[in-house]
């Protein structure tokens, strides 16, 4: 079995338990995370880093390319892709989504990843974080592998002063997205 200590920020409030799709990773990245959510989603809510273990066989990871993209439907594109089975997506959960008119952030999209997850064997999925900062990042697909350790109210100052000391060069984010994460900062930094 491996153990894998991650970390998640979230704005959602107190959370118990994490819904499949959720994304963890290090310290610096949930944080990333939070702030990200507040600043160019314009999410509110209360910043909370979730210190977490994963534990799970080495054959239940898959690693796959960072898919560049929070929607579940580019997720599964890009698990069946590196699994062999594009043309799968393509003609099975691609077809049906067309007919039946699904958003790419659609739930159908999810419990299909879960399935064909299921199918070959995978509870985690493992990327190189291109965007919130530099290092192995998860998307969990089965969630009981999942435990919180505890759970942290974070200030903006605290993340602010995080993000600073890792660098910009640690963050994969564009000039316009930097911008809008660093005037969220400095405006609600005490």
């Amino acid at each position: 079995m491996r153990s894998i200590n991650v970390y998640h920020g979230s704005l959602a409030g107190e959370i118990e338990k994490f819904k499949p799709t959720s994304h963890l990773g290090s310290r610096i990245q949930g944080l990333c995370s939070i702030v990200t959510h507040a600043a160019l989603d314009r999410a509110n809510g209360v910043p909370t880093i979730y210190d977490c273990n994963i534990v799970c066989k080495e054959s239940e990871v898959f690693h796959i390319k960072d898919w560049g993209s929070p929607k579940p439907q580019a997720a599964l594109y890009w698990y069946c892709s590196e699994t062999g089975r594009e043309e799968h997506f393509r003609d099975e959960y691609f077809q049906k989504a067309m007919k039946e008119g699904l958003e790419p952030y659609s739930e159908k999209w999810i419990e299909w990843l879960i399935l064909e997850a299921n199918f070959s064997g995978h509870k985690l999925l493992s990327y190189e974080n291109k965007v919130e900062g530099k290092g192995l990042s998860y998307c969990v697909i089965d969630d009981s592998i999942v435990r919180i350790v505890k759970s942290e109210e974070v200030s903006f100052s605290q993340i602010n002063r995080a993000l600073e000391s890792a660098g910009r060069k640690y963050f994969g984010f564009d000039d316009s997205d930097w911008g809008e994460i660093q005037r969220y900062l400095a405006e609600n930094s005490c």
